[in-house]
């Protein structure tokens, strides 16, 4: 099943691409598809119908014009399109709860982060990226979601279908299954 979502998700990206103009709409399935490929995804072992390349190439050519236009949004739409982003890439429902945050720092250009003490203003916050309040973390230049510090990625193949594994999880999809990377 993840694999044929990757591919949906893969060639949406793809049919995005070369639009002029990035809306809010645009940017939340942009975001979305680009997050549940990253995060989704085994690389290198051409699984996509269409060549893992081409993903990389889509984010260097859309990454300047999605950072700049997130920064630009009212703050409730940040929220909305970032949170839709992660209900999507983790398929659970989108929280109405965060408040996100840009994190703050030469080095952090398209990085948020959720707020863990929002303030009820119309302003976006900025957290400090050696805090260490940064809960979960959606840094676009790098396509990466990032949760208490430890990236998401799709289990290997042989641990996936390892019978103990098959046994635990009661025989549900284990192309479902995601790990905690720490970094």
């Amino acid at each position: 099943m993840t694999k044929i979502a990757c591919t949906v998700h893969a060639h949406l990206l793809l049919i995005l691409r070369n639009s002029e103009e990035f809306p809010p709409q645009f940017i939340e399935r942009f975001l979305s598809s680009l997050l549940f490929v990253t995060t989704r995804h085994s690389w290198n072992l051409n699984l996509l119908p269409i060549p893992e390349t081409h993903i990389f190439e889509l984010l260097t050519f859309c990454q300047r014009k999605l950072i700049a236009t997130l920064k630009c949004l009212p703050k409730q739409v940040l929220n909305q399109t970032l949170d839709h982003s992660i209900a999507t890439t983790t398929q659970t429902t989108p929280s109405t709860h965060r408040q996100w945050a840009f994190v703050a720092g030469p080095r952090s250009i398209g990085r948020y982060t959720v707020e863990s003490h929002p303030e009820s203003t119309d302003i976006i916050a900025t957290v400090d990226a050696q805090s260490g309040e940064l809960g979960i973390e959606i840094d676009v230049q790098r396509a990466q979601l990032t949760f208490c510090n430890a990236h998401l990625e799709a289990l290997q193949i042989s641990i996936l279908l390892d019978p103990d594994i098959q046994l635990v999880f009661g025989g549900a999809s284990p192309f479902r299954l995601q790990w905690s990377k720490p970094h």
